[in-house]
This record gives structure tokens, C-alpha cells and sequence, in this order.
């Protein structure tokens, strides 16, 4: 069998890996509000004692695992200078780039061992044309983190599934990994406990022991965090249940029909997938039966449930791109006519690029507004948006009043007028009526302010 090769792979899997790294710094903006909210600012909170707390934070829901490791990087860069709201970014990035990087390598593996070197690095590669993968693998959110777990935990427990030996070690990390996956985004359950089920169903049961007691050790480490910060064994994973599973407190958030994901998924590599597929037919070695199951039973678990959003579905649709890329390329070198039917389905996720999707970064300009202020500001006001659109102080650099207001009459908008702290504000226009956007502006200079820099949609606005 071939083996990874000391050179050419390497810089290979560590520019596939480099490109969502760089997309998060490079563009900023934010796919949902808890990349800011349920890790960034309690990072700040546990660095700096500042953030804006969100509810979730306040009850207990979360843990402390992701926010603590990012509250000592945190830390040891302002020890060393590094103060400035993309500075701090950059240093979030480098553990979140080696995560990438596992998982890329993890993938190239798991292709490697079914079609072997070279078209592994074509397959690995594919998930570059997927776009969501690219904007997710950068980003602080549990989606994010969960997924690259995933795949590096199931292509260790690939290897016995391939017909190959599967060492205790192996087996041991596989369940490190997966418990790891379930810290950092509890809703991966579903992916876990149909992976625990496979394992008994086909009887390897030193493979099932081992992974369960390298996960029991995260779950035992998850309980002592717990104790630590919330002052309760397994706080957080009992107040998630209580409101998700037992309450249904999550579909206070909205319901959605059972058939829902089936409208998103043309957002989804489906033509890689579907080329995947159809090489599973014709060789069965190219199979993953295990990332094909726990893919399912996700995707069952999610669709039955009432509270629904598109970013769900990202890690089942990296599990199914990274289980079937291998086949679609061994598929697609077989003949000309295969290779064309792969080149054009290819077209169809690289559009995703170009075209609004529901995985789409948004809030781009608000977040680099937020940075802009708070550099210079000593209080800030979001006119026109929610405060859980902004950067929250992560991207204000320094805690400082922040506070948000859609009307002039709001409360805290006068209570903002009144301070005289809050010198700067961030008027988010709405190009599509300049008559509330003259209002506001009216209402911001009435308070002494003064139009300066424009940041795309966003106006800013100072005051001495």
C-alpha cells in the first residue's frame, strides 16, 4: 500500500487546508451570530472578564472547553502585544488551521487506502470546490469544529472496516476524537451513537470497547469542566437536554416541516456525491458503509426535529462528500466520457461560489465597522441592526459600552445620545428607503455627531 509521501502531499493538504483559513481572516463577517456570540466573546469573557452574554451563557447551556482554550490564546497574545481585534483573530486562527489540516489529511487518507495516492490527492482536493466547506472550516462554530472531528475519528475507525488491522491505539483515539466532537457540539450525538450501534451490529467488539472508553475520558474530563465552571457535574450537557429534548424549548426558535432539508440541499455537492454513488456499484472497495449510515441517521435525527437551520446540515454533507469523493474520481478516470461527466459535475458546486446561497458569510462590512470604532471609540452605538449582528467587543478590541437601537425612540438610543462616552456610532443604511435613513442621520447629528468613514452599508459616525 501507498503511503503518504514526505513532500509533495504535505504542501499539498496544507494549501487545501490554508485556503478556509485565509477566507475567515481575508473576508471577516460571520456565517451565524454564535461564531461571535457562543465562542469569541465568551473567550473574552473568560480572558478579560467583558463580552456581551448571551442567553445561553447565562443558564449554563454550553461548555467551556472551545471558549477556555481560546481565552489562553488570548491571553498569552496580550502578553505579547497583540492587542488589535485581527491580530487576536489570526492567533484563534492557527489551532483552527492544524484542526483543517488533520481533517484534510484524515480525508486524504481515507481516499488513499480505497484508490490509492494519486487519485487521492484528486479527491481531497474536491472539497475545495465545494464552497461551504471553504467558508465553514475557518469559522469558530461548533458545526465547524464537529465535523473535522468527525472525519478524523471515522477514518481511524475505517481501517478495520477496509479489512485492515485496527490497532487498540487507533481504536482509542477514534473515541478521543468522537468525544471530542460531542464537547464542542453536542447535536453530533446522532452522528456518534449510530457509529457505537455499527461497531456492535458487526460484532468488533474490542474496537467498540476501546472507542467507548477513549470517549468515556472526554466524558469524564466534560464533567469536571462542568463542576469547575458551572458548578455542577455535566451541567451544561443536562441543561442541553432539558431544553432541546425534554422541554422542546428549541422550537421556541421556529418549526419547520419535516421535509425541510430536502429544499436545501441544492446547495449541497450533489453531483459529487451522486458520481460517488454510482462508483460504489462497480467497486466495492470504494465503499464507506459507516460514514454512509451515521450520514443517514443524522440526517433522519435533524429532520424530525421541529427547530431547523441550513447549517445542520454541513457536517453530514462533508461526511458524505468526504465518503464518496474517492469513488467519483475513480469513477471519473475509468474512461473520457466519465471524465467529462465529472467536469461538468463540477460546475455545479463551484457556482456556489458566485450565486447567494444559504451558507453564504454575511455581515462583513458591520464586523469591519465594528473594528473600525472601537479603535478609536470610547462607547458605541449599532443604529439600525441588533447588537447580535455586531462584532460584539472581541471586534471592538476593549470592552466598551456597546449598545443597539432600530429607532431614534428606542431607550437606548437616547440613553446613548445622553452619554457622552459613547463617541462613535454605526448607522447600518438601508439603501432601499433614504427617507428612514435621513431620519437617523438627522437624529445622529442632532446629538452632535458627524458622518465620517463609510464602510460599505455602514455608515460611521463621531463625536468629541
Amino acid at each position: 500500500m501507498n503511503t503518504l509521501a514526505p513532500r509533495k502531499p504535505w504542501l499539498l493538504l496544507t494549501a487545501i487546508a490554508l485556503v478556509p483559513t485565509l477566507d475567515a481572516l481575508v473576508r471577516l463577517g460571520r456565517l451565524h451570530p454564535d461564531e461571535v456570540f457562543q465562542t469569541l466573546e465568551p473567550a473574552m469573557q473568560a480572558a478579560f472578564g467583558s463580552s456581551i452574554v448571551a442567553w445561553e451563557w447565562e443558564t449554563g447551556l454550553r461548555n467551556w472547553f472551545v471558549p477556555g482554550l481560546f481565552a489562553g490564546l488570548l491571553r498569552a497574545a496580550h502578553v505579547v502585544g497583540l492587542d488589535d481585534p485581527l491580530a487576536r483573530r489570526a492567533v484563534l486562527a492557527v489551532p483552527q488551521f492544524a484542526l483543517t489540516l488533520a481533517m484534510v489529511t484524515s480525508a486524504y487518507r481515507f481516499a488513499e487506502r480505497r484508490v490509492g495516492a494519486r487519485s487521492a490527492r484528486w479527491s481531497t482536493s474536491l472539497l475545495l470546490t465545494w464552497a461551504p466547506w471553504v467558508w465553514f472550516s475557518g469559522r469558530t462554530m461548533g458545526e465547524s469544529f464537529s465535523a473535522a472531528l468527525l472525519v478524523m475519528a471515522f477514518e481511524r475507525l475505517d481501517l478495520e472496516e477496509h479489512g485492515q488491522p485496527l490497532r487498540r491505539r487507533d481504536a482509542l483515539a477514534a473515541g478521543l476524537l468522537l468525544g471530542l466532537a460531542e464537547v464542542t457540539r453536542y447535536g453530533s450525538a446522532a452522528f456518534i451513537f449510530p457509529a457505537l450501534v455499527s461497531l456492535a451490529a458487526h460484532r468488533r467488539w474490542s474496537t467498540l470497547r476501546d472507542t467507548m472508553l477513549g470517549g468515556a475520558m472526554v466524558a469524564l474530563a466534560l464533567g469536571l469542566l462542568d463542576k469547575l465552571t458551572w458548578g455542577h457535574w455535566f451541567h451544561s450537557l443536562v441543561e442541553y437536554l432539558r431544553f432541546n429534548i425534554f422541554t422542546g424549548g428549541s422550537s421556541s426558535f421556529g418549526r419547520l416541516p419535516v421535509h425541510w432539508y430536502l429544499t436545501e440541499l441544492w446547495a449541497a455537492p450533489g453531483l459529487i456525491i451522486a458520481l460517488g454513488l454510482i462508483g460504489w456499484r462497480t467497486e466495492k472497495g470504494s465503499r464507506a458503509w459507516l460514514l454512509a449510515a451515521t450520514t443517514v441517521t443524522y440526517f433522519v435525527a435533524i429532520s424530525v426535529t421541529e427547530h431547523k437551520e441550513t447549517r445542520f446540515l454541513y457536517p453530514a454533507l462533508v461526511l458524505a462528500l468526504v465518503a464518496t469523493a474517492p469513488a467519483a474520481v475513480q469513477w471519473a478516470s475509468r474512461t473520457k466520457a466519465h471524465l467529462a461527466t465529472a467536469a461538468v459535475a463540477l460546475v455545479a458546486p463551484l457556482l456556489l461560489f458566485f450565486v447567494p446561497t444559504p451558507f453564504d458569510i454575511g455581515h462583513q462590512d458591520l464586523i469591519r465597522a465594528t473594528i473600525e470604532a472601537g479603535r478609536t471609540g470610547t462607547g458605541v452605538v449599532l443604529v439600525n441592526d441588533s447588537v447580535w449582528s455586531s462584532g460584539g467587543t472581541f471586534y471592538l478590541g476593549k470592552n466598551l459600552p456597546l449598545r443597539a437601537a432600530q429607532e431614534p425612540t428606542d431607550s437606548d438610543f437616547m440613553e446613548a445620545m445622553a452619554d457622552q462616552q459613547t463617541n462613535r456610532a454605526m448607522l447600518v443604511l438601508d439603501l432601499d428607503d433614504a427617507a428612514r435613513d435621513a431620519i437617523l442621520k438627522n437624529a445622529l447629528t442632532a446629538a452632535g455627531f458627524h458622518e465620517s468613514t463609510r464602510v460599505g452599508d455602514v455608515q460611521l459616525f463621531t463625536r468629541p
